[in-house]
């Protein structure tokens, strides 16, 4: 097994690593939550592990790329924003919540610190699969236990989402993606975890899990195209801020913290890394909120991803914030970095 080429897409980076040996099994991570009683993602009645210091297992990934990209599903990590990961041979790493894509549900969370020499997983031939091929699972079922593999084989190389059950009701592009479904035992915890072949080469990336062993992966080439995307060499503006649509649950949460305006709007509740500095610079703080962006009411989340677009070409976005009632017009000019979108969550 060749580990996939660093960025730089040199053939001499990549190296023999051998399958199914402890290194191989490096980049397969669990994930876990790292969260605080304040965060307004989790509802603390509904979880009653969190009052028992249960170790708290939300599922499985694999570690991308050697910068630290980590590619799960949704589910795994749409309630918190932190997250402490544990890789393969044990290490744990802080890790936070960065991107997911809706239209074919891939998430992506970033491991802290600027190394740039991460373990990764290497890709297989997704489309060269066959019936009966011989497939793995690589999952962490339970608090503690890493490295579980269970096997079976595929039954269908293209089952279209508008055929499964749970994706046959998700937007066009789900529906017409042809899934990998195969035997292969998922546990409930292994959303998100890898399926590969023999050689020990991804092939695939799980999403759902049913009775009888009926489990279907997205082709690991549908996810080499999202992430081509998600890290397209072209710059633009980030935002570097993690906002959230102010509902009324989120607004009655804000009240023990600051003076909460009945307004519509997107609140502020993080900034990111290295990108804040346009908005603190400024004075905005977190938990103020947005009220109007380019001149119009901001009334949905689409209205904030409307003004995304528009600033990856103008550069300029004009917003009016309210903090602790008071209004202020500003003139955000966010720095040029990767196009990665913000970290929005409703």
């Amino acid at each position: 097994m060749l580990s996939k080429s660093s960025s730089s897409g040199s053939d001499s980076d990549e190296q023999y690593i051998e399958p199914f040996s402890e290194k191989w099994f490096q980049p397969f991570v669990s994930i876990y939550p790292s969260f605080m009683a304040s965060d307004p993602k989790l509802d603390l009645k509904a979880d009653p592990n969190v009052d028992k210091g249960v170790p708290y297992l939300l599922g499985s990934g694999i570690i991308w790329d050697e910068r630290g990209y980590v590619l799960t599903h949704p589910s795994v990590v749409n309630r918190f924003n932190r997250f402490l990961v544990r890789l393969g041979d044990g290490q744990e790493v802080m890790a936070r919540f960065w991107y997911t894509n809706d239209a074919i549900e891939i998430s992506v969370i970033k491991l802290d610190g600027n190394r740039n020499d991460w373990p990764m997983i290497s890709t297989g031939d997704s489309k060269a699969l066959d019936f009966g091929d011989r497939v793995l699972v690589v999952g962490n079922p339970r608090p503690g236990i890493r490295n579980h593999l269970t096997h079976g084989c595929v039954t269908h190389t293209r089952r279209k989402g508008s055929e499964i059950e749970g994706i046959h009701t998700k937007g066009i592009v789900m529906k017409s993606i042809s899934y990998i479904q195969h035997m292969a035992d998922v546990m409930a915890q292994d959303v998100g975890s890898a399926l590969v072949d023999a050689e020990g080469d991804v092939i695939g990336l799980n999403v759902k899990q049913f009775a009888l062993n009926v489990n279907v992966a997205i082709p690991i080439h549908m996810v080499e195209t999202f992430f081509k995307k998600f890290t397209s060499v072209e710059s633009g503006p980030t935002l570097g801020a993690e906002l959230y649509w102010l509902t009324p649950e989120l607004r009655q949460w804000l009240k023990q913290y600051r003076q909460v305006p009945d307004v519509n709007g997107v609140l502020i509740y993080n900034f990111l890394d290295n990108n804040n500095y346009h908005w603190t610079n400024t004075g905005v703080r977190k938990y103020d909120v947005i009220t109007a962006i380019n001149g119009s009411d901001v009334r949905s989340l689409d209205d904030l991803y409307r003004a995304v677009d528009e600033l990856m070409i103008s550069g300029v976005m004009n917003v009016v914030v309210n903090a602790d009632g008071v209004v202020r017009r500003l003139v955000l000019q966010p720095t040029v970095g990767p196009q990665i979108a913000p970290s929005v969550c409703v």
